[in-house]
C-alpha cells in the first residue's frame, strides 16, 4: 500500500488536479492577500451546526490492499472521503480490520460545523484591543489585519474585486462587513450580519469512530478513533483548537507512559494554501493527551497554524485506546468533539463524570462540533 508520504502525496496530486482548475487570476493572486482575506476573517464565529449526522450499522466487506478500495470501504460505512483520508496509516488498518472482523462492533458517526467569517470581521473591529489582548490574540497580526482591511474598504469594488479576484459582488460584501465591523457598539456584537457563499465560510467534517478491540489481561477494551477535516483555510492569530474525549464507567486510557507502543496521541497534519484552497502537504505533527479528569476526560491540543500562518492545519486524527477489568453488564457512553478556538471570551473545557453518566462542557471562546456519543459497556 505504499508508506505514509507516499500515500499523502498521491492525495496532493489530487489536490493539485484540483487547484490547477482555478482561473489565472486566481492562481496570481499573492499568499499575502489570501492571508489577509480568506484567513485573517476567523474570529467570532457563528456556528451553523450541520445536520450530516450519519449513524450507520457498518458492512462487511473483503479484504483489500488497495488505497482507493480502503478508502471507498471507509466512506461507505460512513466516513466522507475527507475524514477516511485524514486517518494516518495505522488507524485506517485497523478501522478497515475492525470492520471486516466484526462490524457490528463498530460504530461510525460523521457531523460537522459551519464557521461564518463575514461575522469575525465584523468582530475584529468590534472589540477593543484591551478584549483581543486579554483572549489571547497575536496584536501584531491584529495590526497587520486591520491594516490590510482598512486598504480594502478604501478601494473600489471593482478594484477589490480584481485585487482578490472575486465578483465585485463579493468584494461589496466584505467592504459591508467592515464598515458593520466598525460600527457596532460593544452590547450589539451579536447582532452583526452574515451571508451565505465561499466567501464567507469554512467548513469542517469530523468523524468519530468507537470499535471493540483484544487487549491481553483485561476483559473489555475499546478504540475510539477521531479524524476531521476542513474544507478550506482560515487563520487564528496564534491559538490552538482542541479535540476532546470524554467517556464514563472508570475507563482506562493508554498513555504514552504506560504503553510506548501503542498510546493515546493526535497526528495533525499542516498543507500550505492560497486563494485556490490548499495546497501541497507540509508536515505532520504528533501531540500526546493533557489530562482534564484522569481516567475519564482527556483533550489534545494543537496549533492552527506554522510558521507565522504559512501553514495550516488542513486535516488530522486522533486515537484513544480505552481498557477495564470488568464483565460489561451496564452502559456508558464515549462523547467527543472538535472545538475552534475564536476571538471570543468565554469559558473553555471541562468535563463532568460519575459512574456511567458523563458529559462534557465546550465554552463559547470555541466553535464546535454537534457533540456525538457511542454507547460502550463497562
Amino acid at each position: 500500500m505504499g508508506s505514509v508520504d507516499d500515500i499523502l502525496y498521491r492525495n496532493d496530486v489530487k489536490d493539485a488536479k484540483t487547484v490547477y482548475k482555478h482561473t489565472n487570476a486566481r492562481r496570481k493572486t499573492t499568499m499575502r492577500k489570501y492571508n489577509m482575506f480568506k484567513c485573517w476573517s476567523c474570529f467570532i464565529a457563528v456556528v451553523m451546526l450541520l445536520s450530516v449526522v450519519v449513524p450507520v450499522h457498518a458492512s462487511s466487506t473483503s479484504s483489500t490492499n488497495s488505497y482507493k478500495e480502503f478508502i471507498d470501504l471507509l466512506v461507505k460505512n460512513g466516513y466522507t472521503y475527507e475524514t477516511a483520508a485524514a486517518l494516518s496509516l495505522d488507524e485506517r488498518n485497523y478501522v478497515v480490520n475492525a470492520l471486516k472482523k466484526d462490524s457490528e462492533n463498530v460504530d461510525i458517526v460523521t457531523t460537522g460545523m459551519e464557521i461564518d467569517q463575514l461575522a469575525e470581521i465584523e468582530s475584529l473591529y468590534a472589540y477593543s484591543e484591551e478584549e483581543l489582548k486579554e483572549m489571547g490574540a497575536d496584536m501584531d497580526s491584529i495590526h497587520a489585519a486591520k491594516e490590510e482591511f482598512n486598504s480594502y474598504y478604501k478601494m473600489s469594488n471593482a478594484d477589490l474585486a480584481e485585487e482578490l479576484a472575486i465578483s465585485e459582488v463579493e468584494a461589496k460584501i466584505i467592504k459591508m462587513a467592515i464598515k458593520n465591523g466598525k460600527e457596532r457598539k460593544s452590547k450589539n456584537r451579536k447582532q452583526g450580519v452574515s451571508a451565505s457563499g465561499s466567501i464567507s465560510s469554512s467548513k469542517l467534517t469530523y468523524t468519530q469512530t468507537v470499535s471493540k478491540y483484544t487487549l491481553s489481561g483485561y476483559k473489555l477494551a475499546y478504540m475510539v478513533t477521531i479524524s476531521y477535516a476542513w474544507a478550506n483555510p482560515y487563520t487564528s492569530f496564534g491559538f490552538d483548537d482542541v479535540i476532546a474525549v470524554a467517556w464514563g464507567g472508570g475507563y482506562m486510557h493508554k498513555s504514552k507512559s504506560d504503553w510506548p507502543s501503542s498510546y493515546s496521541s493526535a497526528n495533525i497534519q499542516y498543507y500550505g494554501f492560497d486563494t485556490s484552497g490548499w495546497k501541497s502537504y507540509k508536515k505532520t505533527k504528533n501531540y500526546l493527551e493533557d489530562i482534564i479528569i484522569t481516567n475519564a476526560a482527556i483533550s489534545f491540543s494543537f496549533p492552527q497554524s506554522l510558521s507565522n500562518d504559512l501553514y495550516k492545519t488542513k486535516r488530522g486524527s486522533a486515537t484513544v485506546p480505552l481498557y477495564l477489568n470488568s464483565n460489561g453488564k451496564n452502559d456508558t457512553y464515549v462523547l467527543s468533539n472538535y472545538c475552534h478556538r475564536v476571538l471570543s471570551v468565554g469559558g473553555g473545557i471541562s468535563a463532568s463524570v460519575s459512574g456511567p453518566s458523563v458529559s462534557l462542557t465546550i465554552g463559547t471562546k470555541y466553535d464546535k462540533t454537534p457533540q456525538k456519543k457511542t454507547m460502550i459497556k463497562y
